[in-house]
Formats: C-alpha cells, structure tokens, sequence
C-alpha cells in the first residue's frame, strides 16, 4: 500500500500528525518517514489502525487492497464479534493461574513439612 494513499485517509479522521506520533510512541519525523514509503507493512498499518481507533479495512477501504480484508470480520476494533478471543485468552490465562497457585501451595506444604521435621528432630 502506498504511504500517500494512507495520508490521506489520516487526513481524513481529523488527528494531526503529531497526534499519531504520539500514540505510536514515534517522532513525527518517523512517522512522516513511514508515510513516504510505497510499500507499508501490515503490522504498521494495523498499529496506525488502533492508533487512530478505527479498523485496518478503514485504512484500505477504496484501495486495491480491500478485497483481502473482511469488512464484516473487522470492522470495528471493540466490537464484540472479536471479544471471544480475548475471553479465550483471558480464560487460558486464568486457569495457567489456578495451576500456578496450586503447585505453589503443594510447594508450600512440602517445605512446611521439611521444616517441621528439622524442628522435631533437633
């Protein structure tokens, strides 16, 4: 995708430059250097996307590019189409929990074992 195309769509939501530099923690420089690129990288285009709150099909829609992006799928960033995986994540990541504390607690009980064998048998 070429960074003049993409200029102009962030013209378009009505945040200054500086603005987006700010919220990709990058100088405006940086970001004016990226913009003048004729190939942009899909990450960038999916950080300007969450930079700018809105979603990466906004930022391809009315290129050549839009046919391989499911405006259904993404169109909005917070819609709760997409919530499912971060529940997954969330669920995953709170069971990795649950089977942390347990070990600990098994460790915990080993050691406090250990030591009420030393304190007898001393």
């Amino acid at each position: 995708m070429d960074g003049n195309i993409l200029r102009e769509k962030l013209q378009s939501v009505g945040l200054q430059m500086i603005e987006i530099a700010k919220k990709l923690d990058i100088s405006p420089q940086n970001l004016q250097s990226k913009l003048k690129s004729k190939d942009i990288t899909l990450s960038f285009l999916v950080d300007l996307s969450v930079a700018i709150n809105k979603s990466p099909y906004y930022l391809v829609s009315g290129t050549k590019y839009a046919k391989f992006f499911n405006a259904d799928m993404i169109d909005n960033l917070n819609e709760p189409k997409a919530s499912h995986i971060n529940d997954e994540l969330i669920e995953t990541q709170r069971e990795l929990l649950r089977m942390k504390d347990q070990r600990i607690l098994e460790l915990e009980t080993k050691l406090a074992k250990k030591s009420g064998k030393r304190k007898t048998g001393s």
